[in-house]
């Protein structure tokens, strides 16, 4: 279970770094927050998963967790395809 957890810390780090970077590369290319007159000062593209469905799931393993594991594994992979779906973005906005 722990491998699990490491898994799900490494795909927030990932995606952590994904979506500074994809800020700081709008912001270069002034497609940034300021462009577009966002509430706040750092662009980033909406994804699979963001804030709220973390806490869902922190709280569903904090209420069941027996099946820690299992949301465990389900989490790592939508993070991993949010981190996709930013990569994709970029391609398609900031070329």
């Amino acid at each position: 279970m722990w491998a699990a957890c490491a898994v799900l810390l490494a795909t927030f780090s990932v995606n952590a770094m994904s979506w500074t970077y994809i800020s700081a590369v709008a912001a270069k290319r002034a497609a940034g927050a300021g462009s577009d007159r966002e509430r706040t000062s750092i662009h980033m593209p909406t994804g699979l998963i963001e804030g709220t469905e973390t806490i869902v799931l922190f709280t569903l393993m904090l209420a069941v967790p027996n099946l820690a594991l299992g949301w465990f594994i389900v989490m790592s992979v939508l993070v991993a395809a949010t981190v996709l779906q930013r990569s994709l973005w970029v391609r398609a906005n900031l070329r």
